[in-house]
């Protein structure tokens, strides 16, 4: 059980961004996203919950996540993003 690079896919980028310009407190947007990164990168497989087809979703403060786990490259891929409130 080795570290995790963990990288955003484009699309998961831009929704992030567009949760962070719609915040009315930006910081929980920040301090979520650093909190996505440090959950991730030990053991990913352990703290989501598995959605099928390799993907994984998690809640980390304000945010749900789907995310992929790719071993051979020792890779965390965080695919979409969303605000827990428009679930």
């Amino acid at each position: 059980m080795g570290r995790y690079h963990v990288a955003w896919h484009p699309t998961a980028l831009g929704e992030l961004a567009s949760i962070w310009i719609d915040a009315v407190d930006r910081e929980w947007a920040t301090t979520a996203a650093d909190a996505i990164d440090n959950e991730l990168r030990i053991n990913p497989r352990s703290k989501g919950s598995d959605m099928g087809n390799g993907r994984y979703g998690l809640e980390v403060g304000p945010l749900y996540i789907a995310f992929e786990v790719v071993d051979e490259d020792g890779l965390v891929r965080v695919l979409a993003v969303a605000p827990i409130w428009l679930e």
